[in-house]
């Protein structure tokens, strides 16, 4: 899960820079583990974890409102889904499962 490496090495820029830059490019590589492999959620829940951790320590110390995160979770959400969906379309275009071969009993064919 090079991808996902690489999802945690930009988040840690981030965080350490405060560079709302790099969030895309979080998003893009969140994206790339969900339509590598279903495990991905793990990683994008592990990254919205850490934006929460980052926003409440930043929001403890006076420093940030609560729009900048809202924001930046929608895009850390959606931009990965959207690139990963790719990958659920045709599955559930070949398969009628969107997440094939999981729940194949309820969601196949």
């Amino acid at each position: 899960m090079f991808a996902g490496e690489i999802s945690f090495w930009l988040f840690h820029l981030y965080a350490e820079r405060d560079d709302r830059r790099i969030l895309p490019l979080i998003a893009v590589t969140a994206g790339w583990t969900l339509g590598i492999k279903y495990t991905g959620f793990a990683t994008l829940v592990v990254l919205n974890v850490l934006l929460l951790h980052v926003w409440l320590k930043k929001h403890l110390a006076g420093e940030i409102r609560i729009k900048p995160l809202l924001e930046n979770l929608f895009m850390l959400n959606t931009v990965p889904l959207l690139s990963g969906s790719i990958w659920f379309i045709k599955n559930l275009i070949y398969t009628g499962n969107p997440v094939f071969p999981f729940f194949y009993n309820v969601l196949g064919f």
